[in-house]
């Protein structure tokens, strides 16, 4: 343990190696990296899609109504 009461990165052998493997495991469980594209991919290309409807004055207009009502301007 450190002096802030997490563990040490740099700690003992055994707990060094014991924070190996659970970054090991940590690394396993992400998400592969051509996921993490392809949903950016997909939403860039949807809030194109929105913009090329017209779809980008509606939910502008509609976001400042809803800020001036809760501000009580409007």
């Amino acid at each position: 343990m450190s002096l802030c009461g997490l563990p040490c990165l740099n700690g003992p052998g055994k707990n060094r190696d014991r924070q190996r493997r659970e970054r090991k495991e940590i690394m396993k469980r992400t998400v592969p990296i051509w996921i993490t594209y392809v949903l950016i991919f997909a939403s860039i290309a949807c809030m194109a899609f929105g913009i090329y409807r017209g779809e980008l004055e509606t939910v502008l207009t509609k976001a400042i109504n809803i800020c001036m009502e809760c501000i009580g301007l409007g």
